[in-house]
C-alpha cells in the first residue's frame, strides 16, 4: 500500500517543470515501526539569552531533509585541511546526498588572511589560509554551507507504528513542519505499509492521518522486476525461471498457512543462497529454498535447475566453441532466459574491466576487439537458438540495463538481428 502525503502522484514522479522521471534524489527511508515520538519531534534544549534562560527549542532529527543554511567555525593547519560537514548534508538509504549540489564560503577570522577553497564535495571542503605574498598559515575559518535539498520522504511501515508515534507524523505531513523548522521545498513525502488484510503487523490508522493521504495500492510488474535484477545481478537460474514463468514471481494468499511462498524479495533470497560460497549439500539448499518460496514453487524450480546444468558454458559460447543449443534444451524458453541473462552477465563484467583500464568502447585495441567479437559471437548464437521474446528480452537488457556498446559498426551480425527484430525495437520492446 502507497500513500501520497500532501503530494499528487506526477509531483511524487516527475520533475516539476519537464514531467522526466525524478532522477538522482536521495530517498529517505524512515522505518516509523521503530521510532519513538521524539524520534520524530527531535529533543529539547534550552534556549539562553546572556545567560538567562528564555525557553525550550527543539533541534529537529537529523534524518529529516531540512534546507541547508549552516556556519561553522574551524581551526586548520598551515596546509590544504579538509574540513567535514556530512552531518548537515547527509545521505538518504541510496548514497545520495540530500543537497547534491551546496554552496560553501570560506572567510578568515584574522583580517590579515585569505581562505581560499580548493576543492570540495557535498559532504567536506578543502580551505588554506594564505596571506598577500601567498605563504599558507594557520588559523580559525568560518564556512557557511547553504543549499536546497531534494529528497524523497519515505514514512516506511506507517501503519506498524504505535499511534504515538503516528500522531507525532500530523505536523510534518500535513505541514511540511517539524516544530519551528520546514522541509525543503522539493521534498516529497510518501508513506507505505501493508494492508490490514495481508495479515501482518499493522494498526489501524487515525482518521486524521488517513484523510492527509492519497491512497494507492500497488501491484507487481514483472518486467520492471527482471530490469532490475538483471542490473543487480540477480542468479541467472532465478531470472531464467520466472522470465518463462511470470506468474511464479509473486503468489501470496494471506488465508494459506504456507511460511514460505514467492515473493520479489523471496526470490530475491534465493538467488543470494544460490550465489552464497557457504558450503552446503543439495538436501540443505533445497530446504532453504523451499523455506524461501514455499514448496510448490521450490520442487519447480529444482526441477528447472536440474535441467540447466546440460547448458553450455558463457564462455563457450561468447567464444565461438559452441555455437547450437542441443535438440533437449533448445525449446526450453526457460534455459534459454537463463543462459541468455548469464551471458549478458559476462559481457557486462568484461566491458567494465575495459573500460576501468581505461579502454573505452570507441578503441581499437586488441582486447576491445576481442570484447566485440564475444559480442558477435552472442548475437549470432543468439540468433539461431533463441525464440523471439528471449531476444528481445536480450537485447533491451544489453542495450537499456547494462549499457553495452553493442553497434553494427564492430559487430557483423547486428544487421542481421536489427533487421529480424526491427519492429519490436522501433516499438521500444
Amino acid at each position: 500500500m502507497l500513500e501520497l502525503a500532501n503530494e499528487t502522484p506526477s509531483a511524487l514522479y516527475s520533475d516539476d517543470e519537464t514531467g522526466a522521471p525524478l532522477m538522482g534524489v536521495a530517498f529517505v527511508d524512515v522505518r516509523l515501526s521503530q521510532m519513538d515520538p521524539t524520534d520524530i519531534r527531535g529533543m529539547p534544549y534550552k534556549v539562553e539569552e546572556e545567560g538567562v534562560t528564555t525557553g525550550v527549542a527543539w533541534s529537529p532529527p537529523l534524518i529529516f531533509p531540512l534546507d541547508i543554511d549552516k556556519v561553522f567555525n574551524r581551526f586548520i593547519e598551515a596546509i590544504p585541511t579538509r574540513l567535514s560537514f556530512k552531518s548537515v548534508n547527509p545521505t538518504g538509504t541510496n548514497g545520495i546526498h540530500y543537497c547534491r549540489k551546496p554552496s560553501i564560503t570560506a572567510t578568515a577570522i584574522n583580517p590579515e588572511l585569505t581562505a581560499v577553497i580548493t576543492a570540495q564535495t557535498p559532504e567536506n571542503v578543502t580551505v588554506k589560509l594564505v596571506d598577500s605574498d601567498g605563504v599558507m598559515h594557520a588559523g580559525k575559518v568560518n564556512i557557511h554551507v547553504e543549499g536546497e535539498v531534494e529528497a524523497i520522504l519515505a514514512f516506511e511501515e506507517m501503519n506498524s507504528a504505535p499511534p504515538s508515534v503516528l500522531a507525532a507524523c500530523y505536523q510534518v505531513i500535513h505541514d511540511r513542519r517539524i516544530g519551528d523548522f520546514e522541509l525543503g521545498r522539493l521534498v516529497r513525502q510518501v508513506a507505505m505499509g501493508n494492508r490490514e488484510d495481508d495479515r501482518g503487523v499493522s494498526f489501524k490508522m487515525p482518521t486524521p492521518l488517513m484523510n492527509r493521504f492519497g491512497h494507492l495500492e500497488m501491484a507487481e510488474n514483472f518486467r520492471d522486476w527482471q530490469t532490475w535484477a538483471v542490473r543487480a545481478n540477480v542468479s541467472p537460474d532465478v531470472v531464467g525461471f520466472l522470465s518463462a514463468f511470470e506468474n511464479k514471481m509473486f503468489d501470496f494468499n494471506p488465508g494459506s498457512g504456507a511460511r514460505g511462498f514467492p515473493t520479489p524479495r523471496s526470490w530475491k533470497n534465493t538467488s543470494d543462497r544460490l550465489k552464497s560460497d557457504a558450503p552446503t549439500t543439495d538436501t540443505q539448499l533445497m530446504a532453504t529454498i523451499y523455506g524461501f518460496v514455499g514448496d510448490a514453487a521450490g520442487a519447480e524450480f529444482f526441477e528447472f535447475r536440474k535441467i540447466a546444468q546440460s547448458l553450455p558454458t558463457p564462455h563457450d559460447v561468447l567464444s565461438g566453441r559452441v555455437t547450437k543449443l542441443g535438440g533437449e534444451t533448445k525449446n526450453r524458453t526457460a534455459l534459454s532466459f537463463a543462459l541468455t541473462t548469464s551471458l549478458l552477465y559476462v559481457l557486462k563484467k568484461a566491458d567494465a574491466e575495459l573500460v576501468s583500464q581505461g579502454i573505452e568502447a570507441e578503441s581499437k585495441d586488441k582486447k576491445r576487439n576481442e570484447w566485440y567479437s564475444m559480442a558477435d559471437f552472442y548475437i549470432q548464437f543468439a540468433l539461431d537458438n533463441f525464440k523471439p521474446d528471449v531476444n528481445v528480452m536480450g537485447i533491451r537488457s544489453a542495450l537499456q540495463t547494462h549499457g553495452l556498446p553493442i553497434n553494427g559498426m564492430r559487430c557483423k551480425n547486428w544487421t542481421q538481428f536489427v533487421r529480424t527484430y526491427k519492429d519490436v525495437m522501433m516499438d521500444g520492446g
